[in-house]
């Protein structure tokens, strides 16, 4: 109903005016030119949902609901601030980074914000991977230490996703729906297989694992694409990534020595990973402001 009133109210106001605007000729060479949209991304985006529900049907129906939770949990408390980033960046760079094709300041626009994202999530995956269990033991309590566990094995794939997927609209920008269609079949198939392999042998940890490293190969080869795209260097892209874990890592030694101080509680631990993380950002705040990439 409210569709039938507002469309006959915008056809009263402004029908005259829809009339003149609009023809068949163009409108037929307006299908003909985004037609990829409809046949490549719309299913595209169909197959990305059903991957991200797969995993959750499949451990269902290989293990214990128990198992469904702690995997659950570990994924949303990863997934949540990263998709909260990530798609506030993803409906910014969209626009912008149509406007950059068109200047030729593409490249510079994906190689900027590419490395602030780097920055602002490096080190909080890191230092998840080192104390994840006990940071979800002492959160929720030990009985969900198994969902900080598997936080730990999802991190680094977490991180390679979150880097992805905002840069991820370079597809449509460079009308690439096509490939993008067949990354989304590729990264539906490796999540399928990874928790079937790691059903059949009984492993909920091995499943994960697979399903960790597989969205890693996936969404490195994703963000591999997106710089070719881009007419960025992937291998040069790389090794700043390297080289980026490599300086963030002096702020993980001091964690990994207090995790590993059988004298220091959990709570310590947590200080000093907190305070990593604030002394890291501080030291980094020139990325932030200097000139926009956005």
């Amino acid at each position: 109903v409210a569709t039938t009133v507002l469309g006959g109210q915008i056809w009263r106001d402004n029908g005259r005016f829809i009339r003149s605007s609009i023809t068949w000729r163009e409108m037929w060479a307006g299908v003909k030119r985004h037609r990829k949209f409809p046949l490549y991304s719309s299913w595209g985006a169909l197959i990305n949902t059903a991957s991200w529900q797969i995993p959750i049907l499949m451990l269902g129906a290989f293990f214990s609901p128990a198992i469904v939770g702690f995997y659950s949990l570990g994924y949303r408390l990863i997934q949540m601030p990263l998709s909260l980033i990530g798609g506030a960046i993803s409906q910014v760079f969209f626009q912008r980074g149509a406007e950059a094709r068109n200047s030729g300041a593409l490249s510079r626009l994906v190689e900027g914000l590419f490395n602030r994202m780097l920055i602002i999530g490096l080190l909080p995956s890191m230092i998840l991977m080192v104390i994840g269990a006990d940071l979800f033991a002492f959160v929720f309590g030990a009985e969900w230490r198994e969902a900080g566990v598997f936080t730990q094995i999802l991190a680094p794939w977490a991180l390679v996703w979150y880097l992805s997927s905002p840069l991820s609209t370079i597809y449509a920008i460079q009308e690439k729906q096509k490939m993008e269609f067949v990354m989304h079949g590729t990264i539906f198939i490796t999540r399928f297989f990874a928790i079937t392999i790691g059903g059949f042998i009984g492993s909920p940890r091995l499943a994960v694992t697979l399903f960790s490293a597989g969205g890693i190969l996936a969404y490195g080869y994703l963000l591999y694409m997106i710089f070719s795209y881009s007419n960025l260097s992937p291998a040069i892209q790389f090794k700043h990534f390297l080289k980026k874990i490599v300086f963030v890592s002096i702020y993980l030694i001091p964690v990994l020595i207090a995790k590993y101080n059988t004298t220091l509680t959990d709570i310590w631990v947590f200080i000093i990973s907190g305070c990593m993380l604030v002394l890291f950002y501080f030291q980094s705040r020139r990325l932030f402001f200097s000139s926009d990439p956005m």
